[in-house]
């Protein structure tokens, strides 16, 4: 139950009297967000540059993204994208360096989403993976804490350029040189919904021994504090 209220509190949607194939919204706005692509083979000048650099994207290079996840559904949250991909640009009218294939597709990539509350207390992770370009939409593949055994996928992304360097950068400046920024809305499915009954009074209230707490008793506030009623 603690996992699906955090899931709530998080997701602004009321999961009360939900159908199962309803999905509960989850949009994350990252700011910050570089993609260092691989393009340095000499580990002694890895992330050492600290200034801003370029990269191009080609076919086999080892890419990762890093952003700052500021906000759920509007509302102020800390934590991190991150995500780790091959370049793989397929296109239809290849350039030199990238493989040839039916359609434009981007390469697959895999990406985590640790989210924290403002004050910094763990709220949860999503593991998701799927095309990187040309197909919106990765599956999740996996949650933990709040987002434990929750199913679904991400099928909008908006990207503002997100910023591409090189991994001889420093990526410790990453804030400092800035980057870019996208929203991404997750449609997820949690296995156990929490419900309300409703009655003719409104919502149901009941003791532990789940006996009804009636309108009478509610009247009585020096009768509230009795242990097991709710």
């Amino acid at each position: 139950m603690k996992r699906l209220v955090l899931l709530a509190m998080l997701a602004g949607s009321a999961l009360v009297a939900q159908a199962p194939e309803d999905p509960v919204l989850l949009m994350i706005d990252v700011e910050n967000a570089v993609i260092y692509r691989g393009t340095v083979f000499d580990a002694s000048k890895l992330a050492k540059d600290p200034g801003p650099t370029t990269s191009v994207n080609q076919a086999f290079t080892y890419n990762y993204v890093i952003g700052d996840i500021v906000a759920v559904n509007g509302k102020p949250a800390k934590g991190l994208w991150t995500s780790a991909n091959y370049a793989m640009p397929f296109r239809q009218a290849p350039q030199p360096g990238q493989p040839i294939a039916d359609f434009d597709l981007g390469g697959t990539a895999y990406c985590t989403w640790t989210i924290f509350t403002p004050p910094g207390t763990p709220a949860g992770v999503i593991t998701d993976a799927g095309l990187a370009a040309g197909v919106a939409g990765h599956t999740l593949t996996g949650g933990l804490a709040g987002f434990s055994g929750t199913i679904g996928e991400h099928r909008t992304q908006t990207i503002a350029a997100v910023r591409e360097a090189s991994t001889a950068e420093d990526p410790a400046n990453r804030r400092n040189l800035g980057g870019g920024k996208s929203k991404v809305t997750f449609y997820l499915y949690p296995k156990i919904r929490p419900t309300v009954q409703l009655t003719s009074n409104g919502p149901a209230i009941a003791h532990v021994d789940y006996s009804p707490v009636t309108a009478d008793l509610l009247n009585f506030p020096e009768l509230r504090s009795i242990e097991g009623c709710h």
